[in-house]
């Protein structure tokens, strides 16, 4: 397990207790702030730590002690900063997933662009691939929020991609090369600030503190739950349940149980815990069997975890 603390990235063994836990931390030398990490994976490969920084993206091996890619934010996205310094630039999000053979890792960013790495699993390097838009470099587009996939038939892989002005745009690519813009979901007057997708649904998490779930092709909005009564800063999907799990400012960590039969599409409550005094930023569920969901807090360096029932 890995979460960000200020401008630093800690591994964790959540199979130890106490200090002994703390296996591993990555700090950023430049002192920027690492605004989410992620283990990323591709079918058969050893796990790649991966650091969206303030300042740029970063891959290190599991142990935290080789770097595989520095990838600066003004390399990255050097049409989009070509009319001058953009405020706030950064990345945020990431996802990575293997279509037609092919391995990719992606990261958002402030200005809206998904960057595409791919990754060579003969001589470890990730080098980049590509950039998605919906406009051109020139526009303005909201800024990311979170990134998610998911494998569906036939080797495919749908991207979803949330921004801050409350749209889910798709992606759907066979190949890894190209991609195929697909619906865009929109929310008036709120911030999408996570996104999961498994197969045919899409789950969103709002500012409002609502989880909304949709169908990944037409876009109609199956289900809708006032899950929270402050915004949601994060949402994570179990590993093989069709259930998330959602982290919110009003202190509460909550996981739903989606369920679909037919044409309709149920959220049901599973759990719900609090956290006191804490703005939580992070969940994630730990393990292969998911039976343990994380929880962490902004400017803290401590886990909370829970079991599920």
């Amino acid at each position: 397990l890995a979460f960000a603390n200020q401008a630093k990235a800690r591994i964790v063994n959540p199979k130890l207790s106490g200090r002994s836990a703390m296996v591993g931390t990555i700090a950023t030398e430049d002192g920027a702030a690492v605004m989410e990490c992620k283990w990323c994976t591709f079918d058969g490969t050893a796990p790649y730590l991966a650091l969206a920084l303030k300042s740029g993206l970063q891959v290190w091996s599991a142990d935290a002690h080789r770097m595989f890619l520095w990838a600066p934010i003004a390399t990255m996205l050097a049409k989009e900063t070509q009319g001058g310094p953009v405020h706030d630039l950064h990345t945020v999000g990431l996802c990575s997933f293997t279509s037609g053979g092919v391995d990719c890792l992606c990261v958002g960013s402030s200005v809206g662009t998904v960057v595409v790495f791919h990754h060579d699993r003969t001589q470890g390097k990730f080098t980049l691939a590509q950039s998605l838009r919906t406009k051109a470099p020139s526009e303005h587009e909201p800024a990311v929020a979170a990134l998610a996939s998911s494998a569906r038939g036939s080797g495919g892989v749908l991207l979803a991609r949330a921004d801050g002005a409350g749209a889910i745009q798709l992606w759907s690519t066979t190949d890894g090369n190209t991609f195929i813009a697909g619906c865009r979901i929109v929310a008036e007057d709120v911030a999408c600030t996570g996104v999961c997708v498994r197969e045919q649904l899409v789950v969103g998490a709002y500012s409002n503190g609502e989880l909304r779930v949709h169908d990944a092709d037409s876009g109609a909005k199956l289900a809708r739950v006032a899950a929270h009564a402050r915004w949601i800063n994060a949402l994570a999907i179990h590993p093989t349940k069709l259930t998330v799990a959602a982290a919110s400012e009003d202190t509460h960590v909550s996981v739903w149980n989606i369920a679909q039969e037919a044409d309709s599409v149920t959220v049901k409550n599973a759990s719900f815990w609090q956290v006191q005094d804490a703005i939580l930023c992070g969940v994630a569920f730990l393990g292969k069997g998911g039976e343990t969901v994380a929880a962490s807090a902004y400017d803290s360096n401590v886990l909370h975890t829970w079991s599920l029932p």
